[in-house]
């Protein structure tokens, strides 16, 4: 999961942010308020947020690369371990998928 502003107020460009919280209320914990400066990536101005104008989203695409590391692995096995391989390898990523989409709206569902 990442976190990001939807836009700077200079530029319109998405900031994402290099932290990590589970919720606004550990980002509040972070910063001492709920209010942040934040420098913008794109156009390098420095503005003020509010905690809630910050949003998470999914980085996860781990059922893709499950599946293609789970069938190189299974590979060793021939031709029926690779395709074992490939589903098993899937399944575990897509867990880990559905995982960060729970994470996701935790964040966002949160004040």
């Amino acid at each position: 999961m990442k976190l990001y502003i939807g836009a700077c107020t200079t530029c319109r460009q998405k900031i994402v942010l290099d932290i990590s919280a589970r919720n606004r209320s550990q980002v509040r914990s972070m910063f001492g308020n709920s209010h942040l400066s934040v420098r913008c990536g794109h156009c390098h101005h420095t503005n003020i947020y509010n905690v809630t104008q910050i949003r998470a989203e999914s980085d996860a695409n781990a059922k893709a690369g499950g599946a293609v590391a789970g069938g190189l692995f299974g590979l060793l096995g021939g031709p029926i371990g690779l395709i074992v391989g490939a589903i098993a390898g899937g399944l575990i990523g897509n867990a880990n998928d559905e995982g960060d989409v729970r994470s996701v709206n935790e964040f966002n569902n949160s004040f």
